[in-house]
């Protein structure tokens, strides 16, 4: 991830540390993992602001398929 970004949000979070996360056994609960996952695609909605952009719409279905699914 570019340096943009840690600087754009406020609580950084990508895919490879939700995934050291879930090899440590950091996650106390699915709770837990669904929330970082929700914060990452928050995350990259924010950073990915243009609503025209590819990865901005994905992020959006995807956060919001996970509100619907959250446990």
């Amino acid at each position: 991830m570019s340096q943009a970004y840690y600087d754009v949000t406020s609580r950084p979070l990508d895919l490879s540390q939700i995934l050291l996360s879930l090899h440590r056994g950091t996650y106390a609960s699915l709770h837990a993992f669904a929330a970082d996952m929700r914060l990452m695609f928050e995350n990259y909605k924010s950073f990915f602001s243009d609503a025209n952009s590819e990865v901005s719409r994905s992020c959006g279905l995807i956060w919001w398929a996970a509100l619907m699914f959250a446990p």
